[in-house]
């Protein structure tokens, strides 16, 4: 199955695989974003399902039924990622409860690229915490590859860093519900940031305006999904304090400190 746009469809045909008449045994070239699939195959061992990776690389899924069982379900790791990237960004402490070294989730190794850009990190078994300096540091590249539903995070702050950061390895990011390279760059630059694409990176410049320049006004279209308008959220700083956010035909103002279409609650802990 070629899995190089997208691992939603192997994930797909996996959860709906033990109930089939003869299982499935599946194979899954140029497949990207492992971790969520990594996930499915975790969520379905725990519900019972007989699951096998060969060493070629295939996936065999035999026949049967699921089993009802208790399961507590991790805060979402790639919402997370706005509120750590926050913290990074302003100084302050974040910790989200219930998402912990066993997580499951491959997005929480985001807040590993925080500590590259200078935030405090600490993950331990309850939670995970992030401490900002209040300062971002750049001049680094990163593959987000495996990661690419946080990659419009970290290019939402990148502004605020002291150089470039650049993002490869995200060319399906191209094929989602919108092409996401292209939503942050357009959005980006309505904010007057600098930036660079190709067909599976982005490189941000850091913002040039002066601090107390006087606040600018961002059209920012928000194509779906969500995370393409909560993303700018993020940007907040004295340059640019106000957005108006555009979906389809109608349009809303909302500041860029506050909630943001579409983001998701999280037990969240803020000093």
């Amino acid at each position: 199955m070629e899995s190089s746009p997208s691992s939603q469809y192997l994930s797909g045909l996996l959860m709906a695989a033990p109930l089939m008449r003869n299982g499935l045994q599946a194979r899954a070239p140029g497949l990207v974003s492992r971790p969520y699939v990594d996930m499915t195959l975790a969520l379905m061992r725990r519900y019972g399902a007989d699951v096998a990776e060969e060493g070629d690389g295939n996936l065999r899924v035999e026949p049967g039924a699921y089993t009802a069982t208790d399961t507590v379900v991790e805060p979402d790791a790639s919402t997370a990622s706005y509120v750590f990237a926050a913290a990074a960004v302003t100084g302050r402490t974040v910790t989200v409860p219930g998402l912990g070294t066993g997580s499951l989730q491959g997005d929480l190794r985001f807040v590993e690229i925080l500590a590259k850009a200078g935030a405090e990190v600490r993950v331990d078994a309850a939670a995970t915490t992030v401490t900002g300096t209040g300062r971002l540091r750049g001049g680094f590249a990163v593959d987000m590859g495996d990661i690419s539903d946080t990659f419009m995070t970290l290019a939402a702050i990148a502004p605020l860093a002291d150089a470039p950061i650049t993002i490869h390895g995200i060319g399906h990011a191209r094929l989602k519900e919108s092409d996401r390279i292209a939503a942050v760059a357009q959005n980006l630059r309505a904010c007057g940031i600098d930036t660079a694409q190709g067909a599976d990176w982005i490189t941000v410049h850091p913002a040039r305006l002066a601090p107390h320049a006087s606040p600018v006004t961002a059209i920012i279209a928000s194509r779906w999904p969500s995370r393409c308008s909560a993303s700018p959220c993020l940007a907040r700083s004295p340059w640019m304090t106000r957005a108006v956010w555009r979906r389809r035909s109608r349009d809303s103002t909302t500041s860029c400190g506050g909630s943001s279409p579409g983001t998701n609650c999280l037990p969240v802990k803020m000093s």
